[in-house]
């Protein structure tokens, strides 16, 4: 297995593995606070930890990292919006659907062509999560429609990361940016839709719980993400996130004390045979892709 695309591939399941923590987070959180207020409040306590290291002067890539930043922002209020209308479970599986996304849009706008393979991962993993969270069929309201718009913008978001990330100077700065971004841009939003305005007030452990999304999720695991994204495609990176949902259900399980159900733990099986697989059968085929790069180079300096 190609050694790089592993270490890689072992970096953003360290993240995956941080987003899934979140989740516990924000449900502790969502008893005091609401989801976008929730959301807004890590950010900005993200991009305060950020200011006295940032920088400013050298930094150059504030086009890209405003693109990224609003994306990333537009995802969050979405997948907020959502949690108030729908269930978790329907939300957590329509979000989910970005993975379908991601090579549509890649087929649409740069002609790449999806393989056989990669598709069926892609509905392997689909299929672990409907089995899991058990979404129920009814008509679409709107929750159900900010779902679906927060898997598009996470989409979009994953090959923006991807068409940008090898010309920015600094990944961690990159990462810090778009961070600061998102939490200026979300502001307006915060205070016309959300009433319940964080104060000192505020219980002891939700803060907590924002301080551990604001350090561990925002600035760790979103640039583990990054640092992934200048060796994995788009739609491996898709893929193994949908792990995100069985490591939740895990931590609900040793944390709250939530034995899983039977569908869960199902479920969850699948996916994790869906994202295993990905990342050793890509990565088999990331690595005939280079050797045949590095033969072609070879012959174009004999000729």
């Amino acid at each position: 297995m190609n050694t790089i695309y592993l270490y890689n591939s072992v970096i953003l399941l360290v993240a995956t593995t941080i987003f899934g923590l979140e989740y516990i987070s924000v449900q502790w959180s969502l008893n005091s606070m609401g989801p976008i207020w929730v959301i807004e409040s890590s950010l900005l306590l993200s991009s305060l930890f950020s200011l006295p290291f940032f920088p400013w002067k050298e930094f150059n890539d504030w086009k890209v990292s405003f693109v990224a930043g609003a994306l990333l922002e537009a995802m969050f209020m979405l997948q907020a919006l959502s949690l108030k209308y729908t269930s978790i479970n329907r939300s957590a599986f329509l979000i989910s659907t970005a993975v379908l996304f991601i090579p549509m849009i890649e087929r649409l706008i740069w002609k790449h062509k999806t393989t056989h393979m990669e598709y069926g991962f892609c509905c392997i993993g689909l299929l672990g999560i409907a089995i899991m969270c058990k979404p129920t069929v009814y008509e679409l309201n709107l929750g159900d429609l900010a779902a679906f718009g927060a898997a598009l913008c996470l989409a979009i978001y994953t090959l923006w990361i991807d068409q940008c990330i090898l010309r920015v100077e600094s990944t961690w700065s990159f990462s810090l940016a778009q961070l600061m971004v998102a939490a200026i841009i979300g502001l307006p939003t915060a205070f016309g839709v959300e009433v319940n305005i964080p104060t000192i007030q505020t219980p002891f452990l939700t803060l907590v719980n924002i301080v551990f999304i604001a350090i561990f999720c925002n600035l760790l695991a979103c640039f583990l993400r990054i640092k992934s994204q200048k060796v994995l495609k788009p739609l491996t990176v898709g893929i193994i996130m949908l792990f995100e949902s069985p490591l939740a259900v895990i931590f609900s399980w040793g944390i709250f004390n939530q034995k899983p159900a039977l569908h869960e733990v199902t479920g969850a099986t699948i996916i994790g045979l869906a994202t295993l697989l990905s990342i050793s059968t890509l990565s088999k085929r990331k690595k005939i892709e280079n050797t045949a790069l590095k033969l072609t180079k070879k012959g174009e300096s004999l000729c």
